[in-house]
């Protein structure tokens, strides 16, 4: 996701500001892919991560990429398992 793009927006009082905080003190926009990738709690709206560039990444490169970096590794002495 390009986080350039997904912009903060302070709406009217008694509404939610849109990617900022609830004072819009800060601007989350950055966040977004983050929560979405990864999930959430401890918010009013908790969820389960979608993992969908992980699982994209993987499917994209028919594990190419994956087991590249895993040779990659290897070969510098880390010990990697992989899993598909």
């Amino acid at each position: 996701m390009d986080t350039d793009k997904i912009n903060a927006y302070r709406t009217g009082d008694g509404e939610w500001n849109q990617h900022g905080d609830i004072q819009y003190i800060q601007d989350v926009s950055e966040y977004i892919p983050l929560w979405v990738e990864e999930g959430t709690s401890g918010s009013l709206w908790d969820r389960d991560g979608s993992h969908y560039m992980e699982a994209s990444h993987y499917e994209l490169s028919g594990g190419q990429l994956a087991r590249a970096l895993s040779d990659a590794l290897r070969s510098k002495g880390w010990s990697v398992t992989q899993i598909s």
